[in-house]
């Protein structure tokens, strides 16, 4: 019966907006089961989340200052390749150094801020609740439940009653706006050290993508005029390490999470696992059994290089992994940073109702005929707001049990 309120006055035209956008604005960011084959879903419970967390993983382990790397490689590490192509050491330096330097000052001080970004939801979502629905006497479906009686026809029916429920329900108002605003500045302050990152990391994507023309996409642009000195330099490296790990590439494809599998497959467990020449990779937690060979076999062929030519391996593994990581990572960024914007909003939304619910209060002065389903609209509505912020909980803890899920390959 609530549904059918058709308020007349802008005040309360105001109040049941209020009331509707609370609700679709938590349908927004937190997706459940029987919402269009969605699965269960927290807004930033991406393939993107993951992508950006193995690549600040991944990209921390390279070389953050020029004699890291020199130590680390060094002049051999290359082979003949320096023979025709003088500019190869000081590239592949310049940029291993660019990714590592920006990646270890993101995962020093920032990545476990965003790998948290998903707790202010959950904090409000339990707070909120409270406040709207569950909290003794003091939440804000009770005071309404008070305010909106038949009784109160005209200011003149006012009383003690109602004038504590009204206060109450300012009070209440106060601190769900408060709450939401404070979850708001902080899910921006996350979103804005991502944007920085991006920044950093498109200032370095020429770079990246000189390393991958020379190593893996080819031909390679060098002095020398013999055909074979123009493959990617990967084979030239290590031929049996760079087959070894294209064949591996191909066994972790089913295993390797995907975003139809986010949306999909509610509960799936997401564990990101380390692998020599790849980095960090996001899988499939209940299917990585089948990948114990693969591993193994993948760190033989590595180990058995570097017995023979130590560094040139070594180097291999380190650029094949910086090639792997940078995959389409501005768009992973920009979609993660897209992803947050959202949140931000949801949170926004939230304080401009409770905003517009607050000036509600401040001006009731009576319940007219008029406004008979009034009453039940109002108090339906918070019910099912209530609801609805305990679903989001649920789907942003499931994300948390995946945001920092790790698989130890080598115990296999």
């Amino acid at each position: 019966m609530g549904q059918d309120w058709a308020p007349t006055s802008d005040e309360e035209k105001s109040l049941k907006d209020a009331i509707t956008a609370l609700q679709t604005s938590i349908v927004s960011v937190a997706k459940t089961g029987d919402q269009a084959d969605a699965g269960s879903r927290f807004v930033l419970n991406s393939k993107d989340f993951y992508d950006v967390r193995a690549y600040i993983m991944s990209g921390k382990e390279l070389p953050s200052a020029d004699y890291e790397f020199d130590s680390r490689f060094g002049g051999n590490s290359f082979g003949d390749i320096v023979n025709f192509d003088n500019e190869i050491y000081s590239l592949t330096r310049k940029t291993m150094v660019e990714v590592g330097t920006t990646c270890q000052e993101y995962y020093n001080n920032q990545l476990s801020r965003l790998i948290n970004a998903l707790s202010p939801a959950i904090q409000y979502a339990e707070n909120t609740t409270e406040n709207l629905y569950r909290a003794e006497q003091i939440n804000l479906k009770h005071q309404f439940g008070i305010l909106l009686q038949d009784k109160y026809k005209s200011r003149a029916d006012q009383d003690g009653e109602f004038n504590e429920a009204r206060e109450a329900g300012l009070m209440t108002c106060e601190m769900v706006k408060e709450d939401a605003s404070n979850k708001k500045r902080e899910i921006d302050d996350i979103r804005a050290t991502l944007i920085s990152l991006k920044s950093k990391t498109q200032a370095f994507q020429p770079d990246v993508q000189k390393v991958i023309k020379q190593f893996k996409a080819g031909p390679a642009e060098n002095s020398s005029n013999d055909q074979a000195a123009k493959r990617p330099y990967l084979d030239r490296l290590d031929a049996k390490y760079n087959t070894k790990l294209s064949e591996t590439k191909k066994q972790l494809e089913g295993v390797r999470i995907k975003s139809s599998d986010l949306n999909t497959k509610p509960g799936m467990a997401v564990g990101l696992a380390q692998w020599p020449g790849l980095g960090w990779i996001p899988l499939d937690i209940a299917r990585t059994d089948s990948l114990k060979s693969a591993y193994n076999e993948l760190e033989g062929v590595i180990n058995e290089g570097e017995r023979e030519n130590n560094e040139r391996t070594r180097l291999a593994t380190n650029v094949s992994m910086l090639i792997e990581q940078s995959s389409d990572i501005d768009g992973k960024l920009s979609n993660l940073i897209t992803a947050l914007g959202k949140l931000s909003d949801f949170f926004g939304t939230q304080v401009t109702c409770v905003q517009k619910i607050d000036s509600y209060l401040n001006r009731v002065s009576g319940n007219p005929d008029s406004a008979s389903n009034r009453r039940d609209f109002v108090l339906n509505g918070l019910t099912k707001t209530a609801d609805l912020l305990q679903e989001l909980k649920k789907t942003a803890e499931e994300f948390q049990r995946n945001a920092t899920g790790e698989v130890q390959m080598r115990r296999w």
